[in-house]
């Protein structure tokens, strides 16, 4: 199974927890009073995201962020630059990455 395979089903796996959880919460009322979120409600929407870090990596971070993209749609990307002196830091926002610098 390959990286993007794997991320995959992290991410179905996510998504089957929070639906576990929320029908939980439907058969206990107890738990979802104690959480203060009707019974039956919705999962809230999961949230996840990619920590790519990056040094001189100008020839492949546009497709790793595209990876990443593919492989999960709904997260978010960032690029933790560690002051890379090529392109790096101009290629992966426009591959669709919030990009963070490591100060010197």
């Amino acid at each position: 199974m390959g990286l993007i395979d794997q991320m995959e089903k992290v991410e179905e796996n996510l998504y089957l927890a929070a639906r576990v959880d929320a029908m939980s919460m439907a058969i206990s009322p107890k738990n979802a009073l104690a959480r203060k979120e009707p019974a039956g409600a919705l999962p809230r929407a999961l949230t996840v995201a990619a920590l790519v870090p990056c040094y001189n990596e100008e020839a492949s971070i546009r497709k790793v962020v595209q990876d990443f993209r593919e492989a999960l749609p709904r997260a978010t990307i960032y690029v933790y630059d560690n002051n890379s002196t090529d392109g790096s830091v101009e290629v992966a926002p426009e591959a669709g990455a919030i990009v963070y610098f490591e100060p010197l």
